[in-house]
């Protein structure tokens, strides 16, 4: 059970549960997301989505159902579920966005089935691959392109489930923002000015704030170029 499972209380701050209703939660697998940024598919289906009461009911959802993570099909409740993933049903017409909202907490927001095609992914690395440039990106993905003006900490707006790439969305002043870690996770804005690898943002209520280079990650130019924003 150990193996399996998560105590409740210890489960991330970030993960939208309820703590006493329950003792264990499922335990993702290692995936491309940290435990901060990702929740197990068992526990989107039952406890944020409301779709299951049980894991029972989860397995059948998972087994008689197409459940898609980013256009492929997933049939293991621990399948972790990171941020900016999709998550489809297409028998009852259900797609999601995994997001964070202002306090920076997990969520599912709603999303259209043309949205689920799309995706927007951190390069957090760059290698040399014969006379290719390979870019790492946060999700675990890496894709091969030719020399180009992509950097690390810039976003690539992708097409799934064949991960092209359809818009470079650089880390410059003017870029959209939201904050993955540190103390104003979940905010968004817009880059101001870099100095070192601290970076300054102005978010939305006007008020500029000092976070860290590896905290913001580029959702859009002038607007975010997915849905990626909780409204309450």
């Amino acid at each position: 059970m150990v193996k399996n499972h998560l105590k409740r209380h210890h489960a991330p701050q970030s993960w939208p549960l309820q703590r006493k209703s329950r003792v264990f939660i499922v335990r993702p697998k290692p995936g491309q997301s940290g435990l901060t940024l990702g929740m197990p598919l068992g526990m989107i289906l039952r406890d944020v989505l409301h779709l299951a009461s049980n894991a029972k009911e989860v397995r059948y959802i998972l087994q008689q159902s197409d459940v898609l993570i980013d256009g492929r099909r997933r049939k293991d409740p621990h399948t972790i579920v990171g941020f900016m993933d999709t998550l489809s049903i297409p028998s009852g017409k259900l797609h999601y966005r995994v997001t964070l909202t202002r306090k920076g907490t997990l969520i599912c927001i709603p999303i259209s089935e043309q949205e689920t095609q799309r995706k927007v992914c951190k390069i957090i690395g760059k290698t040399l691959v014969g006379k290719h440039t390979q870019l790492n990106l946060y999700d675990a993905k890496n894709i091969l392109v030719q020399k180009g003006a992509y950097a690390v900490n810039d976003s690539l707006l992708l097409e799934l489930p064949k991960n092209t790439i359809h818009e470079h969305l650089p880390f410059t002043p003017g870029a959209m923002i939201m904050l993955i870690s540190g103390q104003h996770k979940g905010d968004l804005g817009t880059i101001e000015r870099f100095e070192g690898q601290r970076l300054f943002y102005k978010s939305q209520d006007g008020t500029v704030y000092e976070t860290q280079k590896k905290c913001a990650f580029v959702i859009g130019t002038k607007k975010p170029a997915v849905t990626a924003v909780h409204t309450p």
